[in-house]
C-alpha cells in the first residue's frame, strides 16, 4: 500500500548539480555521486522538526552504511549563526549524530533546489533524476523511516 501511495508522488526532473564542502573542507558534488542514490536533507539547528525527524534519519543513515549505492547529506542552509561551520561542527558534536553535512553557507543549493520550508528531503536517482520531495515532518518515525526505505527502492 506505501509502494502504491509513493508512485503516485513520484517526480521525474533534473536535480540542480551542486559542488558544497563538508565539515572537514571536502567538496561534494552532485556530478561525483552519480550512479548512486542520494537523499539530500536541507535543515538548519534552529529548526525544530528537523531536529525532531534527526533520530529517525539516523536509523536510516546507519542502515545504509554499508550500502555503496546509497549516500545521505545533510545540507546545512539558513543559519542564522555568525561562523556557520562552527555552529554546524558544535551541533554534532553536542548531538553525536553521525550525519555528512555539506554547508550551503550563501543558500545558493537551497534555493536551486526552489526550497520554501526545511526539512525538505530530495531523493535523486544515479542518473541525477529527483524521484521524490517531500516537505516538513509528521513527528512519526516508524512512517518516515518506512517511506525512505521506498523511496530509496523506488530510485535504484
Amino acid at each position: 500500500r506505501l509502494d502504491a501511495e509513493l508512485r503516485l508522488q513520484m517526480v521525474d526532473f533534473p536535480a540542480a548539480d551542486f559542488d558544497l564542502e563538508d565539515l572537514d573542507g571536502n567538496r561534494v558534488s552532485l556530478q561525483a555521486l552519480r550512479g548512486k542514490v542520494v537523499v539530500l536533507d536541507f535543515w538548519a539547528t534552529w529548526c525544530a522538526p528537523c531536529l525532531s525527524s534527526f533520530p529517525a534519519m539516523r536509523k536510516a543513515v546507519e542502515r545504509h552504511k554499508d550500502d555503496a549505492g546509497v549516500r545521505f547529506y545533510f545540507v546545512n542552509a539558513w543559519e542564522r549563526a555568525e561562523d556557520k561551520p562552527k555552529n554546524a561542527r558544535d551541533f554534532l558534536a553536542r548531538t553525536g549524530y553521525p550525519f555528512a553535512v555539506l554547508l550551503d553557507l550563501e543558500n545558493r543549493v537551497i534555493d536551486a533546489y526552489k526550497v520554501d520550508g526545511i526539512p525538505t528531503k530530495f531523493v535523486i536517482d544515479g542518473g541525477g533524476r529527483i524521484r521524490f520531495k517531500t516537505t516538513g515532518y509528521s513527528g512519526n518515525h516508524d512512517r518516515l523511516l518506512a517511506e525512505l526505505e521506498a523511496m530509496i527502492e523506488m530510485a535504484r
